[in-house]
C-alpha cells in the first residue's frame, strides 16, 4: 500500500513537468507578488513563503531542463568576484553565524532573484509589467499609510510622514515612493493608450506628496537629480516637475531641516566612527553580518567615539550603522570589498550610457534614460541611507534587473533573450 502511494507521488510529480508551461508562468506571477508586497510592513513572512517556492519551483524547472536560463550578463564577472570575497570573509568574521546568515539572506539570496527578474521579465511588455507591479504597489501603500497617518492619527501636514511607523523608516520610504514615481513619469511620456497615460499621471501625485512629506533630504536631492537625468530632452517639462517640488517644499518644513545643523553633526560622527573601524579591519573588515559593528560584544562604542572630534560624537543611543552603502560595505569586508562592490556599481553605468547613446530604437533609448535616473536615485539615497535591508535590497537589484533587461534586448546577438 505504502509503495503504490509513493510510486502514484511520483508520478503525479512526474506528470506535473509534462506541463512545463504552467509552472513556467507561475515563477514570474509568484515573483511579481514579491516584488508588489515589498513596500507593506509586517508581512515579512508572507514575502518568505512566496520567495522560497518560486526559487525552488524555477531552479526546478531548469534542472529538468524544461526553461532556458541564461547566467550571462554583464554584472556575472563583478557579481562572481563579490561573492568570492564575501564568502572569503567568512572566514575573518568577527561574528561567524551572523556573517554566514547574512551572507545567503542579503547577498545569495537577491543575486538569485535577479537572476530569476532577468530570465523571466527578458521583453519590453514584461518589462512594462514590473513596473507596473512597481507602480501599483508603492502608490497603494504611499495612499493608505498617507490616509492613515494624516487623517486616522489626525498629525497636521507638518509632521514628517511617517514618524510613528515602527517598520517603515521614515527616511527609507523614498526609495520606493520616488522609484514608484519615476516609472510612472517614465510610462506617462512613453504609453499610447490613453488610459494608461491617465493611470500613470494619477498615481503620480501620492508618489510625490509621500515623497516630499517624509521631509528627507536625501529622497529631494535623489528626487532632483533624477529627474534631470529622466527628463534630459523634455526641458520644458522638466521645468514643469521641478517648479511643483519647489511649491511642495515652500509649503512644507523640509526647508528648515536643510539648516539644522545638529543632524548633520549625528551624520558626520556616523561616518567618523566608521572610518575608525574601518582603519581597524581595512582589509577584510569586521564580517558580513550587518549588525556587527554595533554590537558592544565586538566593538565598544567608547573607544571609538573617543577617537573622533568632540562635536561629533554621538550620545549613546545604540545606533552606530553607517548611513552610507560605501562606508557599510567597507566596515563589514574591508577596503576590497568596497572595490569590487564600486565595480558592480560601475557596471550598470556602462550599460546606462550605451543604451542611452546606442539604443536601436526610440523605445529602447527612452527605457534607458528612465533606468539610469532610478539606478541615480538608489545610488544617491544610498550615500545617505542605509540600503542593505530587505526592502531597500529588492529595490535595489529590481533597478539592476530592469537595466540588464534593457541591455539584453539591445544586445541580443550577444545575450540572446
Amino acid at each position: 500500500m505504502i509503495q503504490h502511494l509513493i510510486k502514484s507521488k511520483i508520478e503525479n510529480f512526474e506528470n506535473i513537468f509534462q506541463r512545463p508551461d504552467v509552472l513556467n508562468k507561475s515563477v514570474p506571477v509568484l515573483m511579481g507578488i514579491f516584488i508588489f508586497l515589498n513596500p507593506f510592513p509586517h508581512i515579512t513572512s508572507i514575502k518568505e513563503l512566496i520567495f522560497y517556492p518560486t526559487v525552488f519551483l524555477a531552479i526546478t524547472l531548469l534542472l529538468f531542463k524544461k526553461i532556458e536560463f541564461s547566467i550571462k550578463t554583464p554584472l556575472s564577472l563583478p557579481f562572481g568576484l563579490f561573492i568570492f570575497w564575501a564568502f572569503l570573509n567568512l572566514f575573518f568574521a568577527l561574528d561567524t553565524p551572523n556573517s554566514i546568515h547574512d551572507f545567503f539572506a542579503h547577498l545569495i539570496k537577491y543575486i538569485v532573484f535577479y537572476y530569476i527578474l532577468i530570465n523571466y521579465f527578458g521583453s519590453i511588455n514584461r518589462l512594462n509589467i514590473l513596473s507596473w507591479i512597481v507602480i501599483v504597489s508603492t502608490t497603494l501603500f504611499s495612499i493608505v499609510s498617507l490616509f492613515f497617518f494624516y487623517i486616522v492619527l489626525n498629525n497636521p501636514l507638518t509632521t514628517r510622514f511617517g514618524t510613528t511607523f515602527t517598520d517603515s523608516a521614515t527616511n527609507i520610504m523614498g526609495f520606493g515612493t520616488v522609484l514608484g514615481l519615476l516609472l510612472a513619469f517614465h510610462l506617462f511620456f512613453s504609453e499610447k493608450i490613453k488610459y494608461r497615460k491617465i493611470l500613470s499621471l494619477l498615481c503620480a501625485i501620492p508618489l510625490l506628496a509621500a515623497s516630499v512629506l517624509t521631509q528627507s533630504r536625501s529622497t529631494l536631492i535623489a528626487l532632483i537629480l533624477s529627474l534631470f537625468i529622466l527628463l534630459a530632452n523634455r526641458k520644458k517639462t522638466l521645468v514643469g516637475f521641478l517648479g511643483i517640488i519647489l511649491v511642495f517644499i515652500l509649503i512644507n518644513p523640509v526647508k528648515v531641516r536643510f539648516t539644522n545643523y545638529d543632524d548633520y553633526h549625528v551624520r558626520l560622527g556616523l561616518a567618523y566612527y566608521s572610518f575608525e573601524l574601518i582603519k581597524d579591519y581595512p582589509v577584510m573588515g569586521s564580517g558580513f553580518s550587518t549588525d556587527t559593528f554595533r554590537d558592544p560584544k565586538f566593538f565598544d562604542p567608547e573607544e571609538y567615539m573617543a577617537r573622533i572630534p568632540e562635536k561629533y560624537r554621538i550620545q549613546p543611543h545604540g545606533f552606530f550603522w553607517p548611513h552610507n552603502m560605501f562606508l557599510s560595505i567597507g566596515v563589514r569586508i574591508g577596503l576590497v570589498g568596497l572595490a569590487l562592490f564600486l565595480y558592480i556599481l560601475f557596471v550598470p553605468v556602462k550599460m546606462c550610457w550605451r543604451l542611452i547613446r546606442f539604443g536601436k530604437d526610440e523605445s529602447i533609448r527612452s527605457w534607458g534614460f528612465c533606468v539610469s535616473s532610478v539606478f541615480i536615485m538608489f545610488c544617491v539615497k544610498g550615500l545617505f541611507e542605509p540600503i542593505f535591508i530587505h526592502f531597500a535590497e529588492t529595490i535595489f537589484y529590481t533597478i539592476l534587473s530592469m537595466i540588464t533587461i534593457l541591455w539584453r534586448i539591445n544586445e541580443e546577438d550577444i545575450y540572446p533573450v
